[in-house]
């Protein structure tokens, strides 16, 4: 059995979930701090990975950088997310004047 795509399929499952957590925060939730509970975790999360990334020697500090960049990555998600909910909200205030 080949298992070199299951990192590619643990990244694609988690940004499919990233992506469906903060479009639906975006647009059920009202108070604009909930909805920035993904971002920040996901940015504390990079940044204390990353951090731990370089204070440890290569091969541990390698497997923390990755965190980091899966990570990272995510939250690029989570961005476009509250891209498409921008955009959504202006296209229906622009249909509705």
């Amino acid at each position: 059995m080949n298992t070199a795509g299951s990192p590619y399929i643990l990244f694609g499952i988690g940004a499919i979930l990233a992506l469906g957590i903060q479009l639906l925060l975006c647009f059920k939730v009202k108070y604009t701090l909930i909805k920035l509970i993904p971002v920040i975790l996901l940015a504390v999360s990079a940044v204390a990975w990353y951090i731990k990334a370089e204070s440890l020697d290569v091969w541990e500090g390698f497997a923390y950088g990755v965190l980091s960049a899966f990570a990272f990555a995510w939250l690029v998600v989570c961005t476009a997310g509250w891209v498409i909910w921008t955009a959504v909200t202006f296209i229906n205030k622009k249909k509705q004047s």
